[in-house]
């Protein structure tokens, strides 16, 4: 039968759909902020996940679907990163030293913001 809502989905829009969901998970991760909201962008990655793999755009077991109870915005982020990089055009080639590269850019990004994020919340004062 197959995922009838992506039927006329465009590897454009899903590529930008991935991008939307990494970014989310990534501001998440970082402010805090959405916490429930993990559980649906992990529904979403996997109903696209799913749909790659019925249309063959991606070997099945390659990737692995998220568990909503388990898993978190760290891992749908770096999820949908992994996932987008691999569905990408071939005039966009992504090599195992770039995605690394991107990868490991992300990583010390992220623990700065994090940093960041909570001598923040040190010096703010309570809301009441």
């Amino acid at each position: 039968m197959g995922n009838e809502p992506y039927s006329n989905v465009t590897m454009k829009q899903a590529r930008r759909l991935l991008a939307a969901l990494t970014d989310l998970a990534r501001e998440s991760s970082l402010t805090g902020s959405l916490e429930g909201g993990s559980k649906a962008g992990i529904r979403q990655y996997n109903s696209l996940l799913d749909h790659f793999v019925e249309q063959g755009t991606v070997p099945r077991d390659l990737f692995v679907r998220l568990d909503s109870d388990e898993d978190n915005f760290d891992d749908l982020g770096v999820a949908c990163a992994l996932l987008k990089a691999f569905i990408e055009e071939d005039d966009q080639p992504v090599t195992s030293t770039n995605a690394t590269m991107i990868l490991h850019n992300d990583s010390q990004e992220i623990r700065e913001l994090r940093e960041l994020s909570e001598i923040l919340r040190e010096r703010m004062p309570e809301k009441s």
